[in-house]
């Protein structure tokens, strides 16, 4: 048999606590009156005290529940961030590069682009070109007659 209990109903939870409360008894024996254990109703009178106030010295339930609510919203994005850095892990790891189109290559030859390897030694990397230097604006590209 199991030691744990299923949850007491709301109502018989706030039927013991007027209980202790009004009956002039003992908390101890109300509890066994009504068949559970001494140290449940007396935290059972705890929380109602600081749910009305009357204590400063834990949380209210909406706390609890708030705080319960933010550690499992803590949890899942912990599992998340573990998933992306799994994930990551396997993908490959790549230089970032810059826009070409922002580039000029100096001294570079009149007429259309040529293949990729036209110019020698140049390899695959645009960043090996020795003329590499940024772009020109558009607006000083185009020259007025004057």
């Amino acid at each position: 048999m199991s030691k744990h209990m299923p949850p007491y109903p709301p109502e018989f939870r706030t039927e013991a606590i007027r209980l202790a409360r009004t009956s002039g008894k003992l908390p101890a024996e109300i509890a066994r009156e009504l068949g559970m254990t001494g140290e449940t109703l007396r935290l059972w009178l705890k929380q109602a005290d600081l749910d009305e106030g009357k204590r400063s010295d834990g949380l209210t339930s909406d706390e609890q529940e708030e705080l319960r609510r933010l550690r499992r919203a803590n949890r899942i994005l912990r599992e998340e961030r573990e998933i992306l850095n799994k994930a990551a892990a396997h993908l490959p790891r790549r230089r970032p590069t810059r826009c070409a189109s922002r580039r000029r290559v100096c001294g570079a030859r009149e007429g259309p682009p040529g293949r990729r390897h036209s110019l020698p030694g140049a390899g695959c990397l645009p960043e090996r070109l020795v003329g590499v230097a940024p772009a020109r604006p558009r607006w000083a590209l185009v020259s007025c007659p004057g």
